[in-house]
């Protein structure tokens, strides 16, 4: 292809770039992004509904089909938020005391409760009654507002779901 040259491992476009960083190439009277032209063009067509994402190397300007995956438009955009921000962060709720994710929209504002219930008793709307539990994967014994609750947080959860499928293919 014109206009490229290779940098390490990746082949960059060198013609006309958006504000984005994304190479762009006139075809017809449309003006394409050159990742998806060339992947189009070496491997095949993109399914509707789906976006070339650039899997391997993460530059836009790069136009080596290898390095390109096709994927969802919400894959795409939870890829590109783990590059930009890493993982989502872990907070600890100022009522109850459980871990939980904040969303990357609300870091700016980050959220100090895990639910509507702490934060109505944070505001005086409502009292906690909190509730004793013993969890059924480590045992270990915490407190929650929920009445019933089986585990103590979401590592646990996942073990339990996990060993709970196992337990189906075997019946």
């Amino acid at each position: 292809m014109a206009r490229t040259h290779w940098e390490g491992d990746c082949l960059i476009f060198d013609g006309y770039k958006d504000k984005f960083g994304y190479g762009c190439v006139r075809d017809g009277n449309y003006i394409r992004k050159t990742h998806v032209v060339v992947y189009e063009h070496e491997v095949g067509t993109v399914p509707k509904g789906m976006v070339v994402d650039h899997a391997m190397c993460n530059r836009t300007s790069c136009v080596r089909s290898d390095h390109m995956e096709v994927i969802t438009p919400s894959e795409n955009s939870q890829r590109m938020n783990r590059r930009v921000h890493g993982p989502l962060p872990m907070t600890v709720c100022a009522i109850c005391g459980r871990s939980f994710r904040t969303r990357w929209r609300s870091l700016e504002f980050p959220r100090q409760f895990c639910s509507r219930i702490c934060m109505d008793v944070a505001s005086g709307q409502r009292t906690l009654a909190m509730y004793q539990h013993t969890c059924e994967v480590c045992g270990d014994v915490f407190d929650s507002p929920k009445r019933q609750q089986r585990t103590c947080g979401w590592s646990c959860r996942g073990r339990l779901a996990a060993s709970s499928k196992k337990i189906l293919k075997l019946q």
